[in-house]
């Protein structure tokens, strides 16, 4: 999970009882993406439907944010362990992950709470130094094995697909002390945990993602510098998503060499991406502007794999910015032929994280009284800047308890469109989707109201625009650890109580709402159409939205 929160929450948030959206335009938010359609009119706000046979609707964590046992069983400490423990300061609330949800202990209680969700599909990860305590394969740690071995064999007794990320940001120490993603030595380390990964996990997981999140985890820890290492360089998201590209590539084709015929598994990897949106759709200025933050946003890591390339937009700008620069090489490495020929074709599915939605116009039309959103330390130079956009939230677009995360449902198919138009309609899933609150909030109906827009709209991408989504992953199942923001928000299905030694997990109203979909595939209401009608007033969300005893 991505988080920007330190220092940015929002006045025009929801409510805490989670109930009330500001008022906002109250036109069909699919109207953008029904031109396509021969009569839009006849499109319902609401598509009833069923997702197709085989669809994986489920739900996803990731260990540091969940596993606690920090230092159980041989488990090595990671990066994050090491902040929490030398530098508290760094996080909001000075929490830790430490013991968090316990599901290093409790994982029966997580298959307990997907088996009554309905999920046929877990997305979890699997810790590097819970596995290589040292960092290297040179000590493979058999309880964390073991471990994973158990988890994975309860979530296939109980008939869910064990989706695994090898790599979600929780580096060993160890290693972190000698290297970091600047450093094309940690490409083969990646290798070498992911090869112990497949060859301990492989004969019964058969989705496998290799990197949450390539492009987030340059900016948020080498540019921004608020994850670890905290790096505060402008210059440096480039090298840190060429280094991760390539591990990725490098993992891949030795699953393909060592693994594929004996396990037949598939491997990808989840990139992020909010929608991106002209402010003036009419102003070939904010087109323009709108195209080049698409490349450099979901282009920079979406069409090397597919390509074997960066964009040739992305390519043009920099080389020639850093020309002008006085720089004889381009700030945007190259692949040479052989990691081109690696990188290229580097997926059998791709994950796909979002949440939001920005809108981008030039910086000479940059409208009044808005802020502009920068993911850079700098705005004079490297990533951000290279852009020569203006990117900012339309103040109507409700927000959640996180200040970059807006309620924006028509956001996800457009994203997922980009995918079919400009990279041949790769299988997809969508393996994060969520809504922040407080931790407090139990009738989370904005977060209830967020997933039946969201993935309605991810069946009208498959049902009407024939996008390959083979599947989605709400985030998240419980009430993890947001990285700096420790436990200040929570993306939780349910609700967990973290002053109880058991950790009871606690289903939230949106929990309840997910279990109605799972239950049958897809949209309840075309089946019950009796409740039709309170369905209309659910997803009227663009006008102010009643309160939970009253629209329930």
């Amino acid at each position: 999970m991505s988080s920007f929160e330190t220092g940015n929450l929002n006045p025009g948030k929801m409510s805490a009882g989670g109930s009330e959206f500001k008022a906002g335009r109250d036109e069909e938010y699919s109207k953008t993406f029904t031109a396509k359609i021969e009569d839009p009119e006849k499109l319902p706000t609401f598509l009833y439907g069923q997702f197709p046979k085989g669809f994986l609707l489920g739900a996803a964590t990731a260990a540091f944010q969940v596993e606690g046992g920090w230092n159980a069983d041989g488990k090595g400490e990671s990066m994050w362990d090491h902040v929490v423990r030398t530098m508290p300061e760094k996080i909001d609330d000075r929490s830790s992950g430490n013991e968090g949800c316990d599901s290093y202990s409790r994982y029966l209680d997580d298959v307990q709470v997907l088996k009554d969700l309905g999920a046929n599909v877990y997305r979890f990860s699997i810790s590097w130094p819970r596995i290589l305590p040292n960092g290297d394969a040179s000590e493979i740690n058999q309880a964390g094995v073991d471990y994973y071995n158990r988890l994975i064999d309860a979530l296939l007794e109980n008939g869910i697909v064990p989706l695994a990320t090898i790599y979600h940001w929780d580096m060993p120490q160890a290693i972190a002390e000698k290297f970091n993603w600047l450093a094309e030595e940690l490409v083969m380390l990646f290798t070498d945990f992911a090869r112990v990964c497949f060859a301990s996990f492989g004969d019964r997981v058969k989705h496998w993602i290799t990197i949450n999140e390539p492009w987030i985890h340059a900016v948020i820890s080498y540019d921004i510098g608020l994850h670890p290492p905290f790096i505060h360089d402008a210059g440096a998201v480039y090298k840190v998503v060429h280094n991760l590209l390539k591990a990725h590539a490098a993992a891949y084709r030795m699953y393909e060499a060592e693994f594929k015929v004996s396990q037949r598994g598939k491997v990808g990897i989840s990139l992020d991406s909010w929608g991106l949106e002209p402010a003036d759709p009419n102003s070939e200025e904010d087109l323009a502007a709108t195209e080049r933050a698409w490349q450099f946003k979901l282009g920079c890591v979406a069409h090397p794999i597919v390509y074997g390339e960066y964009p040739p937009l992305m390519r043009e700008i920099v080389d020639q910015k850093s020309k002008n620069e006085g720089l004889t090489v381009s700030r945007l490495p190259d692949f040479d032929d052989e990691w081109k020929a690696k990188i290229k074709g580097s997926f059998d599915f791709i994950g796909f994280n979002h949440y939001s939605c920005e809108k981008v116009t030039t910086p000479e039309h940059a409208p009044n009284n808005v802020k502009r959103i920068i993911f850079s330390s700098s705005s004079e130079v490297g990533y951000d800047a290279d852009q020569d956009n203006f990117r900012f939230h339309d103040s109507d677009w409700p927000t959640a308890e996180s200040w970059w995360l807006k309620f924006t449902p028509w956001a996800i198919r457009s994203v997922l469109n980009f995918f079919k138009d400009r990279y041949g309609n790769p299988e997809i899933i969508v393996t994060e989707n969520g809504w922040s609150d407080g931790r407090e909030v139990i009738e989370d109906y904005g977060r209830l109201y967020y997933y039946k827009a969201y993935l309605n709209e991810v069946l009208k991408a498959i049902n009407v625009d024939g996008c390959n989504v083979t599947g989605y992953c709400a985030w998240t199942l419980l009430d993890s650890w947001e990285w700096t923001a420790g436990h200040t928000v929570s993306f939780g299905l349910h609700y967990v109580d973290l002053d109880d030694p058991l950790r009871k997990r606690i289903p939230r109203a949106s929990a309840k709402y997910l279990a109605e979909v799972l239950s049958v595939y897809g949209c309840k209401w075309l089946f019950l159409p009796n409740t039709a009608s309170k369905d209309l007033i659910v997803y009227n969300l663009w006008k102010p939205l009643l309160t939970p005893n009253q629209s329930e």
